[in-house]
């Protein structure tokens, strides 16, 4: 008996699936024209059956092959083939089967061109920088061509893209394109270079104002809003465009550095002396041997004592409380006094004595008491650029002088 072969019949059902991208929501779509598309993952469903009987056929190879297409599979119990597919370009793939025993045969689906606006999706962009350029980045469809402004980008095989334009200052218009020869998707935004640093108004007058035994000092200023300001490391409190701080200081010389931070990172560095004094002051009573120095208890070798209507005092203890240093020559009866840049001359029983070279008068002459050299307190105060005092009701008598460590 001779054999008879039977033919393969092929049904092709297709369902496309778009391209995963991270910015595009998945979506199938069942083309009922039976097309595949460019650039487009599609599930394609091959059964076979046999003609005639449209039995179904296990165990046919399927082969899928053209427009970058080249695959094979072997149908199950059902007679199905499945296959994931994407075309790199138009024309048409073949689709052949066959099995032992009998006839193969074939089909052919067409490929067409993907004419749907490319997918167009950017990595956040900054509203303002100082950068005077920006890289955009993205992603497209592949093959696809793209301009950030006039500057095109390159677009790798995943269909990912970067472009690095230059800004003006001021307010920047940006537009983006995707482009292909059927279609095109365009995004627009602004970004704003900056690169000005901030301004910064100090309202403290440092070289008037004075900071006498002080422990913190308050700064006030003005500020371009929106930025932020630090003293010596200090975060001040910015309202709108003002801002004050609290910076704790030093006796002696205190160096300010205030750095203002706008937004976008441009900065504005100013630094200020700021000199803090300590006060002193020396309290002595007429008669007494018993003094104070800031405020500490101490003994004097001698009282101020009242001579010719004028108050006395000891030299030396006044002056050690300054920090004077003293030389005497026994000859000449003379006291040299140095005290920081000041230099000061007096003799025992002269009412003239010198100051920087320059000549004084003394309401009354140094001389000795008790073995101690009495000097007018007016002359002292005078010499050390100091104020006095005095009390009448307790005749205590206070020195007082602002002093830089």
């Amino acid at each position: 008996m001779k054999k008879i072969l039977t033919s393969l019949i092929v049904i092709a059902t297709i369902v496309s699936v778009a391209p995963f991208m991270a910015f595009a929501r998945t979506d199938e779509i069942h083309i009922s024209t039976g097309q595949l598309v460019v650039g487009m993952s599609s599930e394609i469903t091959i059964v076979i059956r046999e003609t005639g009987t449209r039995a179904l056929v296990q165990g046919a190879e399927v082969v899928m092959d053209g427009c970058g297409i080249n695959t094979r599979r072997t149908t199950n119990a059902k007679g199905e083939a499945v296959f994931n597919v994407v075309p790199t370009e138009t024309g048409k793939v073949k689709i052949t089967a066959t099995i032992q025993g009998m006839r193969p045969t074939g089909t052919e689906i067409p490929v067409v061109p993907d004419k749907s606006p490319p997918p167009l999706d950017l990595d956040p962009l900054v509203p303002i920088t100082n950068q005077p350029s920006l890289t955009v980045v993205g992603r497209t469809r592949p093959g696809t061509e793209v301009y950030v402004g006039r500057v095109k980008a390159i677009v790798d095989e995943k269909g990912s893209f970067k472009a690095t334009i230059q800004l003006s200052e001021g307010d920047n218009h940006i537009v983006v394109k995707s482009s292909t020869q059927y279609a095109s998707t365009t995004k627009e935004f602004l970004v704003a270079l900056d690169t000005k640093a901030p301004a910064v108004i100090i309202e403290n007058d440092f070289g008037k104002e004075d900071y006498v035994d002080v422990k913190t000092i308050t700064v006030k200023g003005r500020v371009d809003p929106g930025s932020k300001v630090t003293i010596n490391g200090i975060e001040a409190t910015v309202v709108n465009d003002f801002f004050i701080c609290q910076i704790p200081v030093n006796p002696g010389k205190n160096t300010l550095t205030i750095v203002a931070t706008d937004q976008v990172g441009n900065k504005t560095t100013i630094e200020k002396e700021v000199l803090v004094y300590t006060m002193k002051n020396i309290k002595i009573t007429i008669g007494s041997t018993t003094g104070y120095v800031d405020g500490k208890e101490t003994t004097l070798d001698a009282p101020p004592t009242i001579v010719g209507g004028r108050t006395m005092v000891p030299l030396r203890f006044i002056g050690e409380a300054f920090g004077a240093t003293f030389s005497f020559d026994q000859a000449t009866k003379q006291i040299s006094i140095q005290y920081g840049q000041k230099s000061i001359v007096l003799t025992i029983g002269s009412n003239q004595a010198t100051i920087d070279g320059k000549v004084v008068t003394l309401d009354v002459p140094a001389q000795i008491v008790g073995g101690r050299t009495m000097v007018p307190v007016r002359f002292i105060a005078d010499a050390f650029e100091a104020n006095t005092s005095y009390d009448s009701a307790t005749k205590t008598v206070t020195i007082t002088k602002k002093i830089l460590p």
